[in-house]
């Protein structure tokens, strides 16, 4: 089916614009995200998108964090300030077309669709990244609940009463597993046990640093793997996907975690289970996804 749009991936470092065609890039922009003022970001995206932008094409944008996709507003998110940040309805009026806007890991998963021979019956995506997400495409379409916060992984309970998470929560899979997390947490050991910390700038940092006997990293490693390996046989036997993609970051800092998802998966006894494909996340998935979200709202009015 040939469809046209503009996917826009605003996060914490940079904003990419992209004009998509049935899946192919046509043409790309990225700008720096600015950290000053939801008005600056505003701008940004609106410059991003018009730098792509023809007459006519739907515009989608992802953004991690807490979305009303009804309404295209940005309610919060842990990269780009502000709270309920009326994205949807600012780029309109900028660009004189439909505007959808949704959170970057849901849109992340339905662009993994143009990319595949087959769209499979249940597609499970999990992006470890700073933060953790996850979203879910069942029967070609994004599962979105009915407040927009479905399959919002990295916030399920890993521990109850357990670390402070920056969303409030105590315990949640983030706290140990996301990337923000682990730096965090090896640096705090490390200085507890009087070494400097500097060193460990990211998760990758941590985890080689546990593989050669470090005790605050191996931890905290330890910790991370354990919620990771959990949380991907929770989505598994919650969603039963024939399809499990991995992305972010974290994922592609470390490849040895999608042989250890894959590992664990298929390790698991339970009657009728078989473990899904595990691949990893198509680069330009959130572009890919918003463009053809954004196809599927002006095809729906």
């Amino acid at each position: 089916m040939s469809w046209r749009g503009v996917g826009i991936d605003a996060g914490g470092t940079k904003i990419a614009a992209a004009r998509v065609n049935g899946g192919t890039i046509e043409a790309i922009q990225r700008v720096p995200t600015p950290h000053t003022s939801s008005a600056d970001v505003l701008d940004a995206i609106g410059a991003a998108a018009a730098a792509v932008h023809e007459p006519g094409l739907p515009v989608g944008v992802a953004i991690a964090g807490q979305i009303d996709r009804r309404h295209g507003v940005m309610l919060s998110s842990p990269n780009l300030p502000g709270r309920r940040v009326p994205v949807g309805a600012a780029l309109e009026d900028r660009l004189h077309v439909p505007v959808l806007v949704d959170n970057d890991v849901t849109l992340a998963a339905f662009g993994q669709l143009p990319g595949l021979e087959d769209v499979p019956d249940v597609l499970v995506a999990l992006y470890l990244g700073t933060g953790i997400g996850a979203g879910v495409v069942i029967g070609g379409e994004p599962l979105t609940g009915a407040h927009n916060l479905a399959a919002e992984a990295g916030h399920a309970t890993f521990r109850p009463g357990g670390e402070l998470c920056h969303c409030g929560r105590q315990g949640c899979f983030e706290a140990y597993a996301g990337g923000r997390a682990i730096v965090k947490r090896a640096q705090a050991l490390r200085r507890q046990a009087g070494r400097p910390s500097h060193d460990l700038t990211d998760a990758g940092a941590v985890a080689r640093a546990a593989t050669r006997g470090d005790p605050a990293c191996a931890a905290v490693w330890d910790e991370a793997m354990e919620a990771i390996l959990t949380l991907a046989w929770n989505l598994t036997v919650l969603f039963d996907p024939d399809l499990f993609v991995l992305g972010g970051g974290v994922a592609a800092g470390i490849p040895a975690l999608r042989e250890a998802i894959s590992q664990h998966l298929a390790a698991q006894t339970w009657s009728g289970f078989e473990p899904p494909g595990l691949v990893p996340a198509a680069p330009e998935a959130p572009l890919i996804g918003a463009a053809l979200s954004a196809w599927q709202l002006t095809r729906n009015r």
